[in-house]
């Protein structure tokens, strides 16, 4: 999955919450500008979502507006982001937990092997 900046997370989140009754959004300019005020480059990141197929663009003008359709990717994109976070996390907790386990054993061995040239 394409993971993207903040802002283009807040975006996509601003058009999630938006789209919660319609699939297909329109957002006037003005709420455009009044939202993302921060955001300069507001044109550029609706073509990202677009092009990675998380939305559909049925027109858009920054300071006219956009018509906005989110597709399943869209609606599925923080989910599978968690789901990734949360596996990412599993994967170290084992990673680490094997590191010890091996230190441990290694460390019991070493202590046997002491012991018993002593």
């Amino acid at each position: 999955m394409k993971s993207f900046n903040k802002s283009a997370e807040k975006v996509l989140k601003y058009i999630l919450d938006k789209s919660k009754l319609e699939k297909t959004i329109y957002i006037d300019g003005s709420e455009i500008r009044d939202n993302f005020e921060n955001e300069l480059y507001i044109d550029e990141i609706l073509l990202l979502l677009e092009e990675h197929g998380y939305i559909d663009l049925a027109s858009f003008d920054g300071f006219i507006g956009a018509e906005i359709t989110i597709k399943p990717s869209g609606l599925a994109y923080f989910d599978i982001k968690r789901e990734e976070k949360i596996e990412y996390i599993k994967e170290l907790l084992i990673s680490k937990a094997s590191d010890i386990i091996v230190a441990a054993i290694t460390s019991v061995i070493t202590c046997l092997i002491v012991n018993s040239l002593s």
